[in-house]
């Protein structure tokens, strides 16, 4: 019986499920919005059917063996417990690892989304041969994953790498985390698109800023040359 894995990549705004064959390729995806506001049971729920929709379509023979989650952080991962990620608070100590185990019958573990994508490039892209690394993530969020003499570094409570809210202007705007200034407030996707929105308009930039575009397509347009999306850019590499 050949054995397949589904990731899981559980984000702030988006989540995404991808089924992983025993020789590493993704055969199938699955992506939707996170919606945390409906409750853990909700987002397990959703995470589980569509898992169970991907495992329909294996040939027989083949299965969902175990799954793996990525979150923000902070996260419990001997636990599998999400404890307070800023970005999904709809979420805040939700058992999730629990939750999809009783759904889905097989072992589920759950880790820092900047760790395991570190590990991940770590394994198989620009840090294969390496012995250290350091991984930045930028999304809904900021981390870090550090990688020393081929283990990850965690630090106390699994924090190590958690520098998205460290606060760099303490005048600054006020982030989700309450604190005012922090790096997510630079650099992360949503405040990018913030940042730019806000430019446009002569105005400071706010949490309720309205944007017409998200921080891809701001980074994208600062690759064509775009004059504003090239200073937002800067002052985030400069903050």
């Amino acid at each position: 019986m050949d054995s397949f894995v589904a990731g899981v990549d559980l984000g702030g705004t988006k989540t995404e499920v991808g089924l992983i064959a025993p020789d590493n390729r993704i055969v199938a995806r699955r992506r939707f919005p996170t919606e945390d506001r409906l409750g853990p049971h909700s987002v397990a729920e959703r995470i589980a059917a569509s898992i169970a929709e991907m495992e329909q379509q294996l040939s027989v023979g083949e299965r969902v063996a175990a799954v793996g989650v990525c979150t923000p952080g902070p996260v419990d991962h001997v636990a599998g417990v999400l404890l307070d990620p800023p970005n999904i608070p709809g979420l805040h100590y939700a058992p999730l690892a629990a939750l999809l185990g009783e759904r889905l019958g097989v072992p589920v573990r759950i880790d820092h989304d900047a760790k395991t994508a570190g590990l991940g490039e770590f394994h198989y892209g620009a840090g294969r041969g390496e012995r250290s690394m350091v991984y930045i993530i930028v999304g809904t969020g900021v981390g870090a994953a550090i990688i020393a003499d081929g283990q990850i570094y965690r630090g106390m409570h699994n924090s190590a790498g958690e520098f998205g809210h460290t606060t760099l202007d303490r005048n600054g705007v006020l982030c989700s985390c309450g604190a005012r200034g922090c790096v997510e407030t630079f650099m992360s996707g949503p405040w990018l698109a913030r940042r730019y929105a806000a430019a446009q308009r002569g105005e400071a930039p706010t949490p309720e800023t309205p944007t017409l575009l998200d921080g891809q397509q701001v980074a994208a347009l600062a690759q064509q040359g775009d004059p504003l999306a090239l200073r937002i850019l800067t002052e985030a590499g400069e903050a």
